[in-house]
């Protein structure tokens, strides 16, 4: 993906946790509503995002599984259409997560090594816990969207 997230106000981007160079931005927990709002303030579409532990020693513990997911939108809507309604749904569902889901436990209990060692030597492992966010403007939309119907049904 590209860098649509260099989009969102400097302070916020300088908070992240880690970048890649393909254009993957990761904050942590407390920060993803702010990134929310801040994508909507800046016309970008909020794609999904899924819980990670990012230990700067050990790599990625990804939870693919605890994701923030906002689906297809509906198709009457323009593009700030668009963005407000994959906000306010990326919102929804990002609030359903943090509250029915122990995001801790779902790191400890199905990473081994790094993170269960961390965890089980007392560590609040918590401190690693970030959301990789991924938000896009409309040129990139319109280039997934294209892709997207070349895949076979």
């Amino acid at each position: 993906m590209p860098h649509s997230a260099l989009k969102l106000p400097s302070e916020l981007v300088q908070r992240k946790v880690y970048s890649t160079s393909g254009g993957e931005y990761a904050w942590r927990v407390a920060d993803i509503p702010e990134v929310i709002e801040a994508a909507k303030r800046a016309s970008l579409v909020n794609l999904d995002g899924t819980l990670q532990f990012y230990l700067p020693d050990a790599g990625i513990c990804e939870c693919y599984w605890v994701d923030v997911n906002p689906g297809e939108p509906p198709k009457n809507l323009d593009w700030q259409g668009k963005v407000e309604w994959s906000a306010a749904t990326c919102r929804r569902r990002f609030d359903e997560v943090i509250n029915t889901i122990d995001l801790v436990r779902a790191g400890r209990d199905e990473f081994g090594g790094p993170l269960r060692e961390l965890a089980d030597g007392g560590t609040d492992i918590s401190q690693f816990m970030c959301f990789v966010w991924n938000v896009c403007d409309q040129e990139e939309y319109e280039e997934l969207e294209r892709l997207a119907g070349q895949w076979p049904k």
